[in-house]
């Protein structure tokens, strides 16, 4: 059983994890969702994207992590999960993005106005911006 399953409303995916936009244009949550990615490249020094990016409104589920560098030196492991498809991942969200300012962004008002509903929304925050591939 997963999470999807007790959302109410249509379930979108509006960015997948190969990093390919599932664009309308039309809908400010897809072009939230964009801006958002973007942020997250932005915020960890070019060293990973969040895609997977869906769900039912700003109720959002199931994302992954997308490193720049794939595995570990150290062990081989594969950076956060078996999901992460990596410079793959991330040259695809920038072939197909509209967002072409790579200066440092912050997502507005209107992208965060439902990050209380998010409970560890600055944990996240904090992760991404001091994740750090050495």
């Amino acid at each position: 059983m997963t999470l999807e399953d007790f959302i109410e409303g249509d379930f979108e995916k509006y960015i997948n994890n190969t990093g390919e936009i599932c664009r309308d244009d039309t809908s400010e949550i897809s072009l939230q969702a964009e801006a958002f990615v973007h942020f997250t490249y932005v915020n960890s020094n070019q060293q990973l994207i969040v895609s997977d990016i869906q769900g039912v409104n700003y109720w959002l589920c199931d994302p992954e992590i997308t490193s720049a560098k794939l595995m570990d030196d150290k062990d081989s492991s594969i950076f956060f999960c078996c999901g992460n498809l990596s410079s793959t991942a991330i040259d695809n969200f920038f072939r197909d993005t509209t967002v072409t300012n790579l200066s440092p962004v912050k997502p507005s008002t209107s992208i965060v106005k439902k990050k209380t509903e998010i409970k560890n929304f600055n944990t996240a925050l904090n992760i991404i911006q001091n994740f750090n591939i050495s």
